[in-house]
């Protein structure tokens, strides 16, 4: 009897450690089940952001299509015309979204659910924007993300590169240059070297033909004379008691094109100004220009806090001109820049652009910019007539700065000067009688430049030809080609520029709903 009760204590134990293991293994199984479901349901919930995700940026890399192809279609024309083109340009982006088909988004089947996407934009919440919205769902998840994408209508300057709407300074493509180092002298045509004339440093011309350089009566070159390859024996034209040495042969033409000229921003004319002296009174602004011409306004000083535009600057009867720019980049349109008698000093921290659209005119010993550091000035001359105007310095007259004249011819006579960059569409260039350009780059690829009595350059000059006569100088110099020399800021309501190629949209934060 005692073994039969040992043996029914063994089966129950053994009964009641089965049934702890089969509750234990039941429990384990559930919750491994439980994990099982749970981690599919959050991995279906990632797959969701990611399938919404990848709809956003689909969508978005479209609209951004579209607006590259529309943008090349609504160029403004000037200033005027910018607002007008930007809202044909806002509907018909607007437009062309609207007609697309259907985004062809196809996902694989992932065990027992079809992931799918679906893709609203609204185009009428704000005039510039689109809101898109992307539903990613896979199983019984869904995840709804939303992006806003901002219509940007921006431009590109002339070289090729992006500007967006807001900035001030674009990046600039320089003028091609590639000519030998240290040169003095490069043109396209003749060289014609007499009466003691000199050059120190190099010089050479594009022109395939025989006698293109000729040289008499004690001229002097310091430096290597560069021809197309083949007329290294036929180029100079010279008395056979002269010793030069034979020149160099340059495989390809020597590049220096000017840049585009720039368009002329439309910009306020300044309010009417009386100021008051000793008793009396002088309307120094009216009717848009700026009268400097006698003894109350003199020093009179012009405080920019934004760019303007003039109709006539003029600055007579031995006046100062005081224009204080601040600490920003301003620029002054002008119809008529006329200092005729008298100085104009740029004061602050910031540089001017002076746009001219007509004419310059300079009298007696008259100065612009009395500081005389040529990169606080850019000065343009633009000539809407096919018959060039003319640009003369002729009376002891300075200018320190960099100027660009679409189409000008640049006389510089009786001791009248030029100290910066001078870049020129005219057909003449002269300097004589004393006149002097120095540190500069004259480059005037249609015109002839002509140095004769005295007249001298210190720099390199880049012409059609070169004719140098009376003890005439040219002396290469190091000067400071800076690629925004050649433009002036632009104006951040009214960039005057060509449509840009990229950089068309700008995309906020993602928002999860």
């Amino acid at each position: 009897m005692r073994k039969q009760s040992e043996n029914g204590y063994s089966l129950l134990i053994v009964l009641m450690v089965l049934l702890v293991l089969s509750v234990l293994t039941l429990s384990i199984l559930g919750l491994t089940i439980k994990h099982h479901t749970f981690s599919k349901q959050e991995v279906n919930d990632r797959s969701a952001f990611y399938i919404a995700e990848a709809g956003l940026n689909y969508t978005i890399k479209d609209i951004e299509r579209i607006s590259k192809i529309e943008l090349l279609n609504y160029a403004p024309s000037d200033k005027i015309s910018i607002e007008n083109q930007k809202e044909k340009y806002l509907e018909a982006v607007k437009k062309a979204i609207s007609n697309v088909p259907a985004y062809p988004f196809r996902f694989e089947k992932h065990g027992n659910s079809t992931p799918t996407v679906d893709i609203q934009t609204n185009k009428n919440e704000f005039p510039d924007k689109i809101k898109v919205t992307s539903v990613g769902k896979i199983g019984t998840k869904e995840r709804t993300l939303t992006q806003y994408v901002t219509i940007k209508y921006a431009y590109l300057n002339e070289g090729g590169e992006s500007v967006g709407e807001g900035e001030t300074h674009p990046p600039v493509k320089p003028p091609i240059f590639n000519y030998p180092e240290k040169t003095a002298v490069f043109v396209n045509g003749n060289i014609d070297l007499s009466g003691g004339a000199e050059i120190s440093g190099n010089v050479g011309t594009n022109k395939a033909a025989s006698h293109t350089i000729t040289l008499s009566g004690g001229i002097n070159i310091r430096g290597t004379i560069y021809v197309p390859v083949g007329y290294e024996n036929k180029a100079i034209d010279k008395p056979s008691s002269m010793n030069i040495d034979k020149p160099l042969g340059l495989a390809d033409n020597v590049k220096f094109d000017l840049p585009d000229f720039p368009v002329y921003p439309v910009l306020p004319l300044m309010n009417n100004k009386v100021i008051y002296k000793d008793g009396n009174q002088k309307e120094v602004i009216k009717g848009g220009s700026l009268y400097i011409d006698n003894y109350i306004s003199d020093g009179f000083r012009l405080e920019l806090d934004k760019d303007y535009q003039f109709n006539e600057i003029r600055v007579e009867q031995n006046n100062n001109l005081e224009i204080n720019v601040g600490n920003q980049d301003k620029t002054l349109v002008v119809n008529h820049l006329n200092v005729l008698n008298g100085n104009i000093k740029i004061l602050g921290t910031g540089n001017l652009t002076i746009m001219v659209m007509s004419k310059i005119s300079m009298g007696s010993g008259s100065v612009v910019n009395t500081s005389k550091d040529t990169k606080r000035l850019k000065i343009f001359l633009d000539n809407k007539s096919s018959i060039p105007n003319e640009l003369s310095l002729s009376g002891a007259q300075k200018i320190y700065g960099s100027l660009y004249a679409k189409n000008t011819n640049v006389l510089i006579t009786g001791g009248g000067g030029f100290q910066g960059n001078i870049l020129t569409g005219g057909k003449k260039v002269e300097i004589s009688g004393g006149g002097s350009a120095l540190y500069t780059m004259i480059n005037s690829p249609n015109a002839d430049v002509v140095l004769t009595g005295g007249g001298s350059v210190k720099g390199t000059i880049l012409g059609k030809s070169l004719t140098m006569s009376g003890g005439a100088k040219v002396e290469y110099g190091e000067f400071d080609i800076d690629p925004g020399e050649f433009y002036p800021p632009v104006d951040p309501q009214f960039p005057v520029y060509k449509p840009v190629v990229s950089d068309v949209i700008k995309v906020d934060k993602i928002i999860e709903k």
